[in-house]
């Protein structure tokens, strides 16, 4: 996934699958790839701010996608991710809300081991579709008695990966906040009178393995201007992204 950073300080049972919006998509999708609009860590935080897990307590709200793509390729998807140095083009683990073209919102989780491996997307059909404006907790938590990550939703464990980070990623890792599109054309989920919103945003702390509020140095993304906002509020934990 190629990014371009945009420096800004912020001040049950799982299916495997093989509201209110602001109706803004464009008809006609175009070129097919990841895009973003959120928040990531520095390629090389401080000690004191290395991360080994991500929370955050995201409002699900219904992003709407372009129309002339009608795969399940075509998603928005809205999530926190542990990843590694790299910004997850290799290793990587995420869980948030999901929905593809004609679909309902569902509990989501993916996560990437290395190159070498493709990646594994679960999506909780029978967690039930989500309803526009519930709010959730998204975690990745490192978990020392297995030497895994654990993919959570609120109080449940959707997934947990069969690999242990710190044995096949590349170090510092890196935590992320963003909603995800395959379109520039399609809608990130949330509209400015009521966008997705990030609160408590979190990261598990690598050397005490406890939980801290994220610290003020994110940078910020948005791969579409035009169509997409972002915002912050001055405690540094808490952001939100929506279509203008």
């Amino acid at each position: 996934m190629k990014r371009v950073i945009l420096a800004f300080a912020l001040g049950a049972s799982v299916v495997v699958l093989a509201g209110h919006s602001a109706s803004a998509e464009v008809y006609q999708c175009g070129t097919y790839g990841s895009k973003f609009d959120g928040w990531i860590q520095p390629y090389t935080p401080p000690t004191s701010e290395r991360s080994e897990g991500t929370s955050s307590v995201l409002t699900v709200h219904r992003g709407s996608v372009c129309d002339t793509d009608t795969s399940s390729s075509n998603f928005v998807f809205a999530w926190t991710m542990i990843s590694d140095q790299r910004s997850g083009v290799t290793g990587y683990a995420q869980s948030g809300f999901f929905r593809w073209y004609g679909s309902s919102m569902y509990h989501t989780t993916e996560y990437k081991q290395d190159t070498a491996h493709t990646y594994v997307r679960k999506i909780c059909l029978t967690c039930g579709a989500l309803i526009d404006g519930e709010t959730n907790q998204y975690w990745e938590q490192y978990v020392t008695s297995c030497s895994c990550l654990r993919l959570n939703v609120d109080v449940t464990i959707l997934d947990t990966t069969p690999f242990n980070p710190y044995s096949t990623w590349v170090f510092p890792f890196r935590s992320q906040y963003y909603g995800e599109t395959k379109y520039l054309e399609s809608d990130m989920p949330g509209y400015l009178s009521a966008p997705t919103d990030f609160r408590s945003m979190q990261i598990q702390h690598t050397s005490t393995h406890t939980w801290t509020n994220v610290p003020c140095d994110l940078l910020g993304q948005n791969d579409n201007t035009t169509r997409w906002g972002s915002g912050a509020d001055l405690t540094c934990i808490h952001g939100w992204i929506y279509t203008k």
